[in-house]
């Protein structure tokens, strides 16, 4: 009997790890920018730039 439950569970055991691990799906972040005044298309440009630097894509991990 103790034998039949051994095998039991290393069966199910392997069963259990034979199955891939799901990944979850990475959230998209939002960045707001709030900027008091001036021509603001500069300071845009920089941020995205400085992102890219950092290696993070427009529109795979943050929009």
């Amino acid at each position: 009997m103790r034998k039949k439950s051994i095998g039991f569970a290393l069966s199910t055991l392997l069963l259990a790890l034979s199955f891939p691990a799901q990944a979850q799906q990475q959230k998209l972040q939002r960045i707001g920018v709030i900027y008091p005044g001036g021509p603001l298309r500069e300071t845009i440009d920089g941020l995205r730039a400085g992102l890219k630097e950092l290696g993070l894509a427009e529109g795979k991990q943050f929009t």
